[in-house]
């Protein structure tokens, strides 16, 4: 099967963003008709404290989704940002600090599993004024999955257990921002681990997410919340560990009793990234794209699309460089692309290929 991927560059100030984005999303029916929903589910008094917390935590993205809904004439109370009902199963993260590294760099591996059908598979360059630029993964236009910022901070996550939504998998323990909203107000506003380590403990985070965190002055950091609560451990080069890794189940013992069972394939593949990184006094980039690219249960990659587990991108940040190296759709299949935070290209496109498989038969297994 051949798909498209797109990398977009947009800036200016939120509505203009916004506006910009509706554009784009018009010229793509399908996720114009995913990006809105067909009935209100918040009261009046209801978006009132929805507004009221993003222009708390992520400022901008009110104006932003007013300017979509101009461009695209999707009211902005149906906006599907607002509604928060996306649905994100599957990630693989590790991050290496330099004494790991054959370059000598930190570096963030990253992959990402979910359904074609419902990914705009986006690489979205954004310049927001007053804001850091970043260059991420866009979700439901306004959020992004991951990504990078003009001063080398990189943020991914993992979802922590089944995935948080209004109105499917687990519902909501408290009030509070979902995981895309979470990173992208990270991205535009913090310059470093330290600065997003605090950021993060302050937001009210309804999702429950293991959070990675690398700098470009060699600091990496997991988060994780469950249920409102928090817990997080941060390295250096004066650390005895040199690298973090996460998948989809809770990492840090303190809050294991909120969800003890994980999903089987959560924890081969948890196990499965230590056993490699371990193998090896220093991890090259080809490496890391050999982990990403080697087929589960031996490596990352997972071509289960119609299960909506497909590897969808895999990437690996580099925080000094402030660049980023990305496989669109199934590494095993697809070359990898160099992208920087200071670069001039526009808007592209690519070509993807995925072929969807079955997974083992105790893939989804509670355990």
């Amino acid at each position: 099967m051949k798909l498209k991927s797109k990398y977009i560059k947009v800036a200016g100030t939120n509505y203009e963003v916004g506006k910009a984005m509706g554009e784009i999303c018009k010229a793509s029916p399908q996720f114009l008709e995913l990006s809105q929903i067909k009935e209100d589910i918040y009261t009046k008094e209801e978006m009132k404290v929805v507004r009221t917390l993003f222009d708390k935590y992520c400022q901008g993205i009110n104006e932003e989704i007013e300017g979509f809904s101009e461009a695209t004439g999707i009211a902005s109370n149906r906006a599907l940002y607002y509604a928060m009902t996306y649905l994100k199963p599957g990630c693989s993260i590790a991050a290496l600090l330099p004494s790991k590294t054959e370059c000598k760099k930190t570096l963030m591996l990253r992959n990402y599993e979910f359904s074609p059908k419902y990914e705009p598979m986006e690489l979205c360059h954004t310049s927001i004024n007053g804001k850091y630029k970043h260059l991420g993964a866009s979700i439901l236009n306004f959020g992004r999955e991951d990504g990078l910022n003009e001063h080398g901070l990189v943020v991914a996550q993992s979802s922590t257990g089944i995935p948080v939504s209004n109105t499917i998998g687990r519902k909501p323990a408290i009030t509070g921002l979902q995981f895309w909203a979470v990173i992208r107000t990270l991205l535009e506003n913090c310059k470093n681990v330290d600065e997003a380590i605090a950021l993060s403990r302050e937001m009210p985070i309804a999702y429950n997410i293991n959070l990675m965190l690398a700098d470009a002055n060699d600091n990496i950091a997991l988060l994780e919340t469950f249920d409102g609560n928090k817990a997080h451990i941060k390295l250096n080069e004066r650390s005895e560990k040199n690298y973090l890794h996460s998948t989809n189940h809770i990492h840090f013992e303190e809050l294991k009793h909120l969800s003890p069972l994980s999903m089987k394939n959560s924890v081969v593949r948890y196990e499965q990234i230590a056993k490699f990184l371990d193998s090896k006094p220093k991890v090259s980039v080809d490496d890391l794209k050999y982990l990403s690219s080697a087929k589960y249960p031996e490596g990352l990659c997972c071509n289960y699309y119609e299960e909506i587990f497909g590897t969808l991108r895999a990437m690996i940040f580099d925080p000094k460089e402030k660049s980023v190296e990305v496989c669109f759709g199934s590494p095993s299949l697809n070359e990898w692309r160099r992208f920087e935070i200071d670069s001039d290209l526009g808007y592209t496109e690519f070509e993807v290929e995925i072929v969807d498989e079955k997974s083992p038969v105790d893939f989804y297994e509670w355990v």
